[in-house]
C-alpha cells in the first residue's frame, strides 16, 4: 500500500469516533503489512483436520460456516486460517456455533475436544 493510502486510512481512523485507538493501530499494522499470501489447503485436509465427511463439508460450504475458493470446476481450497479458527470457535466468523461429533478413526485434536 502506497504511504498516501496509508495517510487517508489514518485521517478516516482518526475522524471515527467509534474506533478505538488499539483497532486503528491494528488496521494500520494490517495495512503496512507486505506479506498477504493465504494459506490454501484442499478439502480432504480440511476432512482431516475437522474430523468430518465430504457431504458434511459439502453442508458447511452451502450453509456459509466456511468459504470455499474454487480455482475450477474441480479445484477447489480453504484458506487454512479460516479453517483452523473454525476448528477452534465451531465458526470461521465466531458468531454461529457449529456443533461437531467424533468421526471414526480421526486422530485429529479437534475431535478429541468435541463433543461425543
Amino acid at each position: 500500500m502506497t504511504a498516501t493510502t496509508i495517510n487517508a486510512i489514518q485521517t478516516l481512523l482518526k475522524a471515527d469516533a467509534t474506533v478505538s485507538e488499539e483497532q486503528a493501530a491494528n488496521i494500520l499494522s494490517c495495512c503496512k503489512q507486505t506479506n498477504f499470501r493465504r494459506r490454501l489447503i484442499n478439502a480432504r485436509e480440511v476432512m482431516e483436520l475437522l474430523c468430518i465427511s465430504r457431504p458434511t463439508l459439502r453442508f458447511y460450504v452451502r450453509k456459509g460456516y466456511l468459504q470455499q475458493i474454487n480455482f475450477s470446476s474441480r479445484k477447489a481450497r480453504f484458506d487454512a486460517d479460516e479453517v483452523q479458527r473454525f476448528a477452534n470457535n465451531g465458526s470461521s466468523t465466531g458468531t454461529n456455533s457449529v456443533p461437531r461429533k467424533n468421526t471414526p478413526g480421526c486422530e485429529s485434536s479437534v475431535c478429541s475436544t468435541s463433543e461425543k
